[in-house]
């Protein structure tokens, strides 16, 4: 087992003193010049500025805002945040790129300040090589992370999924190994895990064949909890396909996961590979890629889902499909209306239509792109794909599933490099490529969709790591982390909320487990 670590972060706070009086400093008393900007995303009340030599300004909305005192030519100047907002708490940083300088004969107007939900408390990193979880506490000012204490917790064999419940009290992960679920307790105040009694229980029936159990999806109450587990047998003919969608209810108060009446259901599939639970928690979608005994193509199998009742009930005609073949990601927009499927087929990205009211899954559109990974911006207006030498970006009609190219793309990466994975930051603001030994990183314009590089983009990973997993972002956007492939070591980035440029953090990288992959945040 691979120790978890994240060392003595020390924090320096850098003051910057304005001399005052007697000469020097290239100063004009003369004239005299203003310090203002722009603050975005405050929603909270009790956000005070301050800056060198010329006091502090309390900012009660987005928008302008300007300091009370004026300055001589030639001042330096830091601007920073001396109070945070509160009701609701929010977290508000100065763009690195505007936060200090010397005035030079002009009014500074550009100190841009950007406000964000609290940033995450926690992180939790999933690795399958060492059968562990690693968790770490995050600092809120610099995103350093640090063990917590009983870092790495045991998980059972090859663990492939962390999900957390809905109310942060419980987590659970899914073990491809040993066909079982791992459950655990959250302490609130440290983050640690520990086993609840009888855990790992098993999946049943027990799988036959070496393929993953897909990822454990917990609906939005928080009572009824799902997973997926590929078994045999394996045949064309749907109706002697095995019953392997594995559902319980959860006990709320003491996270206890206890399989429903029924369970487990049949997806008329032997390789459930993802289960989606809708945002609205009406429905829960399982992917089935069907990749044997001459089947061609994957389909959906659909189900309506009463939590109150702890009752799931296939929808007519489910499940849905064939749709393409060798389906690689299955991605449910946040509106729940449509959702995306990048797979080997020449016709590229599919998109499939969501009925919110009867569940039922039909084709939209495709790309003329071939896609072998997507992802849908926050606001489910736009698509991003990749082909794995090029970006290309959609916007998608939310009712009939249609794309329209975004002006600009493709956008030409590499001719060497493979592009592995996308993130769309959670503001929508940024979307961030990895490839191979590199990120790089765009801003999104929310009317249009278009893509514009990020100065300094591509962010070239140290001492030659390579990452081939999506950048994991904090809630509040300001911390982004990903595993480097085969070492045991996660890095860490601030993310400049003004521009999307990523900065290292202090102490990155830490250490983590063998083979670390999915990474997640708890508030």
């Amino acid at each position: 087992m691979s120790k978890c670590s994240g060392g003595i972060v020390i924090n320096v706070a850098t003051i910057a003193l304005a001399s005052c009086g007697g000469g020097g400093g290239g100063v004009n008393g003369s004239q005299q010049f203003t310090i203002s900007g722009t603050a975005s995303g405050l929603s909270g009340l009790g956000l005070v500025l301050q800056v060198t030599g010329a006091g502090s300004v309390a900012v009660t909305s987005d928008g302008p805002f300007q300091f009370p005192t004026a300055v001589p030519d030639g001042t330096a100047y830091t601007v920073s945040v001396h109070t945070q907002p509160t009701n609701p708490a929010q977290f508000c940083s100065v763009s690195d790129a505007t936060a200090s300088g010397i005035v030079a004969g002009a009014n500074i107007t550009n100190i841009a300040v950007a406000c964000t939900a609290q940033p995450a408390r926690f992180v939790y990193v999933v690795n399958s090589e060492s059968d562990s979880i690693c968790a770490y506490s995050i600092n809120a000012s610099t995103g350093a992370l640090t063990a917590i204490n009983g870092s790495p917790f045991a998980a059972a064999d090859v663990p492939n999924s962390l999900t957390l419940h809905p109310s942060g009290k419980f987590a659970y992960t899914s073990n491809s190994g040993a066909n079982t679920i791992s459950e655990y307790s959250v302490d609130a105040t440290s983050g640690a895990l520990t086993p609840l009694s009888g855990s790992p229980i098993q999946v049943t029936p027990g799988s036959t064949i070496q393929e993953h159990v897909s990822t454990f999806a917990i609906d939005p109450s928080g009572k009824l909890a799902f997973l997926g587990n590929p078994n045999e047998p394996i045949t064309v003919n749907p109706a002697e396909q095995p019953n392997n969608l594995n559902v319980y209810h959860v006990d709320t108060a003491n996270g206890v996961l206890t399989p429903i009446a029924g369970s487990p259901l049949s997806t008329h599939s032997a390789f459930p590979a993802e289960v989606v639970v809708d945002p609205a928690g009406k429905f829960v979608y399982v992917l089935n890629s069907q990749l044997h005994a001459g089947i061609v193509g994957s389909s959906i199998a659909s189900y309506r889902i009463d939590s109150d009742t702890a009752t799931v009930t296939a929808v007519s005609s489910s499940p849905f499909g064939p749709f393409q073949a060798l389906p690689r990601v299955f991605d449910l927009a946040p509106n729940g209306k449509f959702a995306v499927m990048a797979s080997n087929h020449p016709g590229g990205l599919e998109s499939l239509v969501v009925n919110g009211e009867t569940g039922a899954v039909t084709t939209g559109d495709t790309t003329p792109m071939t896609a072998i990974v997507a992802v849908v911006d926050p606001s489910s207006k736009f698509v991003y794909l990749t082909d794995g030498m090029s970006v290309g970006g959609y916007r998608i009609d939310s009712t009939t599933g249609t794309f329209t190219q975004v002006g600009g793309t493709p956008i030409s990466l590499s001719s060497s490099l493979t592009l592995e994975e996308m993130t769309v930051d959670p503001a929508g603001k940024f979307l961030y490529v990895t490839a191979q030994d590199r990120l790089y990183a765009f801003t999104i314009n929310s009317s249009t969709g278009e893509l514009t590089a990020v100065p300094g983009s591509p962010f070239v990973a140290p001492a030659g790591n390579l990452f081939t997993q999506r950048l994991a972002i904090d809630p509040s956007g300001r911390f982004a982390y990903m595993p480097a492939l085969d070492s045991d070591k996660v890095y860490g980035w601030r993310i400049d909320r003004s521009t999307g440029a990523l900065t290292a953090v202090a102490g990155s990288p830490f250490t983590a487990g063998l083979f670390a992959g999915e990474i997640v945040f708890l508030n």
